[in-house]
């Protein structure tokens, strides 16, 4: 006995397509902007000047929990 409330459903017999998703995965680290600025100053190939020096320091002294 069929139900009255079936929808028939079109091409039922067509299989389904496959998808086929190629991806890498990266490796994610947690670096707090503290250590990345002393890595930064560091580095004696970066140069650097008065200004970006400046930009540093303050970044260094954020103190909102040292979020990284």
């Amino acid at each position: 006995m069929q139900s009255k409330n079936v929808m028939p459903v079109e091409r039922m017999n067509d299989p389904a397509e496959v998808v086929e998703i190629n991806l890498r995965l990266f490796k994610v680290e947690e670096i707090y902007i503290d250590a990345l600025v002393d890595n930064l100053l560091a580095d004696r190939d970066i140069e650097k000047d008065h200004q970006t020096r400046e930009l540093l320091f303050e970044a260094k002294n954020v103190t909102e929990g040292n979020k990284p």
